[in-house]
Formats: C-alpha cells, sequence, structure tokens
C-alpha cells in the first residue's frame, strides 16, 4: 500500500494498493497545497480500499488479493533527487496515517512453536480464519471511526467474539464507553430478538453521531453521558467494559450489575503463557484478580497473536 502527495501539477492525495491480484489506484482529486496541515489515512477492509483525508472518505471495491512485502515501510522518497518529489515529504509539510489491515497469510500445517516459557511470553498461535466481511453496521461504524480519526478501534477478532457472546444473551445488554460505536455495532449484529443494548458516551458531539448510526436499530439506546448512568438499567446478561475507569477499578465495580449467569467482557490484553500474568515485566494484577475472583468462573481467551480478552461468567 502506497500513500503519497501527488505531482506538483496536482497537489492531491493518491492512494494505491497493490495486492497478488490486482492493483488499484484511488485519487482525491483535491489541492492540498494550501499552507495548512491535513491527515490521510489508506486503508483496505476486505474487498473495500478506501482514502480518507480530513473526515471524507472516498472508497473503490475489488479483490486485491494478498497483500504480503517484506519490503521496510518508508516515510518520504528513496532519493530527493530521483526526480519524485511529491514523493519526498521534505518538499510538502504533512501529516499522513496509513492504516492497514490485511488477510494473514495461510499457516504452514506444522503445529504452531511452543512458548519459550519466560514471564510475559506470548503463545504462537495459528492465523485466525475469519470472512473478510463484516456487518453493515460494523462497516458503517468503521466509515464514522475512520472520519473522526480514530485509528484503533474494537478490533475484528474481538468484534466477532462480542457478536458470539451477544447472541447467546436474552435481556439487556451493555457497553461501557462508546466511543464511534464499533463495538456496539458487533454486539448488535449478533443481538437476539428479546434482547436490547444501551451503550453511553461521555463526549456529547460522538454520542450524537452515533445515535444517528443506530438511528435504524430500535434495540439500542445511545445514552450520551457517562458510563454510571447505565447503572440503572441493570442487571445486565452481558456486559462490554471499555471504558478506562470502569475496567481499572476493579470487579466490585461492576460485579453487581451483571445477572446471576451473567457476562462481563474486557479486551486489549496482551497473550501471557505464565502465570501470575505478566506485562510490561510487572505482574498484570488486573488480569490476576479478574482470573482468581470467586465470585466469577473466568477465562482469558487470545484472539488473536497479540490479542486476548477476559470472559467471566456471574455465578
Amino acid at each position: 500500500m502506497k500513500l503519497q502527495l501527488a505531482p506538483a501539477n496536482e497537489s492531491s492525495v493518491n492512494c494505491t494498493v497493490r495486492g497478488s491480484s490486482e492493483e488499484r489506484l484511488l485519487r482525491w482529486g483535491v489541492n492540498v497545497d494550501d499552507g495548512k496541515w491535513h491527515a490521510a489515512s489508506c486503508w483496505r477492509e476486505g474487498a473495500r480500499i478506501g482514502l480518507t483525508v480530513d473526515g471524507t472518505t472516498r472508497t473503490g471495491t475489488f479483490d486485491a488479493g494478498m497483500i504480503v512485502s517484506r519490503e521496510p515501510v518508508r516515510v518520504g522518497n528513496k532519493s530527493s533527487s530521483t526526480g519524485a518529489l511529491h514523493q519526498h515529504l521534505g518538499a510538502n509539510d504533512c501529516s499522513v496515517y496509513l492504516s492497514v489491515r490485511t488477510p494473514e497469510p495461510t499457516p504452514p500445517a506444522s503445529p504452531p512453536a511452543e512458548s519459550s516459557g519466560t514471564p510475559g511470553a506470548c503463545a504462537t498461535i495459528p492465523a485466525v480464519s475469519m470472512p473478510p466481511d463484516v456487518p453493515p453496521i460494523v462497516a458503517r461504524s468503521l466509515d464514522l471511526s475512520r472520519r473522526e480519526g480514530f485509528l484503533r478501534s474494537c478490533r475484528h477478532e474481538t468484534g466477532r467474539l462480542l457478536a458470539t457472546l451477544a447472541a447467546s444473551r436474552d435481556g439487556t445488554l451493555a457497553e461501557f464507553g462508546t466511543g464511534c460505536g464499533v463495538g456496539s455495532a458487533w454486539l448488535t449484529s449478533g443481538l437476539r430478538t428479546r434482547a436490547r443494548l444501551v451503550t453511553a458516551e461521555l463526549d456529547t458531539a460522538m454520542a450524537g453521531k452515533v445515535q444517528e448510526l443506530f438511528a435504524d436499530e430500535p434495540q439500542v439506546e445511545v445514552l450520551a453521558a457517562d458510563w454510571s448512568a447505565l447503572t440503572t438499567y441493570a442487571p445486565f446478561s452481558l456486559l462490554f467494559v471499555d471504558s478506562t475507569e470502569p475496567k481499572q477499578g476493579g470487579r466490585d465495580l461492576v460485579a453487581d450489575l451483571v445477572d446471576s449467569g451473567g457476562m462481563v467482557v474486557l479486551d486489549d490484553f496482551t497473550p501471557c503463557t505464565t502465570w501470575p500474568p505478566v506485562y510490561a515485566g510487572r505482574i498484570d494484577t488486573l488480569r490476576e484478580q479478574w482470573l482468581t475472583d470467586p465470585r466469577f468462573t473466568t477465562v482469558d481467551v487470545m484472539v488473536a497473536q497479540d490479542a486476548s480478552v477476559l470472559v467471566a461468567t456471574r455465578r
């Protein structure tokens, strides 16, 4: 993938995606040589590619196949003397974000290598098999995330786990910390007919945009409020904790908000094969406390080589 400024006579932004089967170029077509800072993102999601500049997105659909490269990521031209000054970032001040999500190569048939057993070591697992396309509501939430400049959101592996868990729940499901609504969208994609979802976002402007996103989803309610406002909706059959305060505050903040048999989901952990769990050279007390709390039966689920999720069921 290549994100570049077009030649000086255009001063636009181009996004090139080259895969094993095809190459495609998206042109922005708007002059950005105006003395201002601009943010651009060149991205791929399944069969969709997109170019987002200053919150506005243009997309295309094509099958790029596998995108595999052993070349390092380069910022700026290989040489300022080659005549391609539009690739030499010294010629134009710019702020560039490159967001890439591509399928993992098919792993070899041999079994995964064992962990070294050293503190904090991550287990090695095969690439996760999953379809490249996402539910429409998730795609719309990802578009909102890009427009708002959030290049990190609930990853697909975690999202599919959320949707699967939601499909087993009736009653009220909740998310603490809506953001751009990606986690809520994954939960919504798995909602049963007898279930509803409530979610809260403290940023009023962002909450309004997410409310528009879910306007056609009668089972979803988005509050412009702090996460604690959701406590009046308890008990929950599933609670996705995606807000720093309740997550770091520990189990006591959420234990009484969940039905017996209800689930609490916490994401953004790094896989670890030692006990007690170690992160950044220290004992991961948050994970250790959840895994040993007698009020819950908790499992650390590795959803990818670099990501794990805690799923705790209230006894």
